[in-house]
């Protein structure tokens, strides 16, 4: 019985967290130039770059657009690591990009 009730007061618990507000995490990667490290890469080049005068890449929502068109999904971003983890649009692939202004500081 102690069992069950544990169980279920972790789950209520769990389950009652607020939802993460990834609007700061959009700004973040928004804000910063990512260097390709491993995996799926969203262009041609090494870098990606969101700044206002770019043609190459977008963001809306957590959606990244590379020459107009959907190309990765943010996944996650670890701002204590630095990275950016993408998966392409399919789901099949995955990648990280490393945040080139902090890891260089």
């Amino acid at each position: 019985m102690v069992t069950k009730n544990l169980l279920l007061l972790l789950f209520l618990l769990n389950s009652c967290n607020t939802k993460k507000d990834t609007s700061t995490d959009i700004d973040y990667v928004k804000l910063n130039t990512w260097q390709w490290d491993i995996g799926f890469k969203i262009g041609e080049g090494d870098f990606v770059s969101f700044d206002s005068a770019s043609l190459v890449f977008a963001l809306k929502h957590d959606t990244i657009y590379y020459k107009g068109h959907p190309k990765a999904i943010i996944k996650k971003v670890v701002k204590q690591n630095n990275e950016l983890i993408v998966s392409s649009i399919d789901g099949n692939n995955s990648g990280v990009y490393i945040n080139i202004q902090e890891f260089t500081r």
